[in-house]
């Protein structure tokens, strides 16, 4: 797509990347900005993939076509998100688990957000960069699933794992999904265990600066509209 874009005269090239790119750093993912550097996280090849491809979409940057990268947190908020849909299944099938009763606190973005800073950088953007974009604020991943079930009608249960356990638990089911040849990933994957056992806070203060980036919807608004899109008509 670099390729292509810059031999049809392309001249700003916006890649949506994902701030779960720092999974895999040494230290609590606590305070962290666009100085940390990107991992390639082996318990993931998605997340290592898009490493690989925010990094050459930095490198492609040039005179003829200056490129950016747009990093959000767990992007939510359209009543067919699979994420979400995964997690209602999960609840569906008495499987649902929360790791560490889901108290650490994590950075998530709405798709209305996501969408209005793609925007932003297209006009503000400088080439060769990355940022982060967020909701106002952080959320703990309990409040922030309970909220998303709520939508959907059904209550988050109480049942709840050690970080650990469901480390442990992950690597036997990704072997085991490998050995039997299985389609499709395992419930519980070695990357859900790496997303909720510690807590993930990053800072988008750059790109509320660089960008003039403003969330354009709240937490509460975006549920709300959440809870009205999925009442009966």
């Amino acid at each position: 797509m670099l390729t292509a874009s810059a031999e049809a005269g392309v001249r700003r090239f916006i890649y949506l990347g994902a701030a779960m790119s720092l999974l895999g750093s040494p230290r609590p993912i606590t305070g962290a900005d666009e100085s940390w550097p990107l991992q390639q996280p082996r318990s993931s090849g998605h997340a290592a993939s898009k490493t690989r491809a925010d990094q050459a979409v930095q490198a492609a940057n040039g005179p003829q076509m200056a490129t950016v990268v747009i990093r959000p947190g767990w992007v939510w908020g359209t009543p067919d998100d699979p994420s979400t849909a995964s997690f209602v299944q999960a609840v569906h099938a008495g499987q649902m688990r929360l790791i560490d009763g889901g108290r650490h606190r994590i950075v998530a973005t709405h798709m209305d957000n996501l969408i209005h800073a793609v925007g932003l950088a297209i006009d503000h953007g400088v080439g060769g960069r990355g940022y982060y974009v967020f909701d106002d604020g952080s959320t703990t991943i309990r409040d922030f699933l309970a909220g998303l079930l709520q939508a959907h009608g059904l209550t988050l249960p109480e049942a709840s794992i050690p970080g650990p356990v469901a480390a442990g638990l992950a690597r036997a089911l990704d072997a085991a999904w490998r050995i039997a040849r299985r389609p499709g990933d395992p419930p519980l994957t070695r990357m859900i265990v790496e997303l909720n056992r510690g807590p993930f806070l990053v800072s988008d203060a750059h790109a509320r600066q660089e960008l003039r980036y403003q969330p354009v919807i709240t937490r509460q608004q975006g549920m709300q509209r959440l809870r009205d899109a999925m009442q009966p008509v």
